[in-house]
């Protein structure tokens, strides 16, 4: 079940699971979990979905605001954000990789990888990294997309891990021109 939250400014279009965030296992047994993927130039994501009902209290301790902070990035263009959480990887773990996938099965060049993803294998020990995974300035024109998942494996060969299916929130129906 997903819900679709537009924020205030109209800058970017959230879209976050409500009941479960889906969860994929990569080749090298990692868990990934989608937080959010956000459309637009203004991309907020809440990792803990509890924060984001505490932030909307009035009056809040600074303390309390700090603690809560969500991910954020205004892009200088418009472009989709896919946010993660991953879990179980090494500094060895080659970092997921994802494409979109249109209506037709047809994927696209793989995304961009975001910030999230730039500083995992200069760790020492990893047990979890968050943040912005993905990058695109394509937005699929379908009314629904697809984001699909694969890891490297050791063989230097591409493994599918699964996929994730979106309500396109920047789709714009065709004008009837009758």
């Amino acid at each position: 079940m997903t819900v679709i939250l537009v924020a205030a400014c109209g800058a970017a279009l959230v879209i976050q699971p409500v009941l479960s965030r889906p969860t994929t296992t990569l080749a090298d047994g990692s868990k990934l979990t989608l937080v959010a993927v956000t459309a637009g130039t203004n991309h907020v994501a809440f990792f803990k979905p509890l924060h984001q009902i505490i932030r909307a209290i009035p009056f809040l301790p600074k303390r309390a605001l700090s603690a809560t902070e969500p991910f954020g990035w205004n892009s200088p263009y418009p472009c989709v954000v896919v946010w993660c959480s991953w879990q179980g990887l090494t500094p060895t773990s080659a970092p997921p990789a994802l494409c979109f996938v249109n209506n037709g099965g047809v994927e696209s060049q793989a995304l961009e990888s975001g910030g999230g993803l730039r500083s995992y294998k200069e760790m020492v020990t990893v047990e979890k990294v968050q943040g912005m995974f993905a990058v695109s300035k394509y937005v699929p024109p379908d009314k629904t997309f697809k984001l699909r998942l694969f890891q490297t494996n050791q063989n230097n060969q591409r493994v599918y891990a699964g996929e994730w299916k979106f309500k396109n929130t920047a789709y714009v129906s065709p004008v009837n021109t009758r």
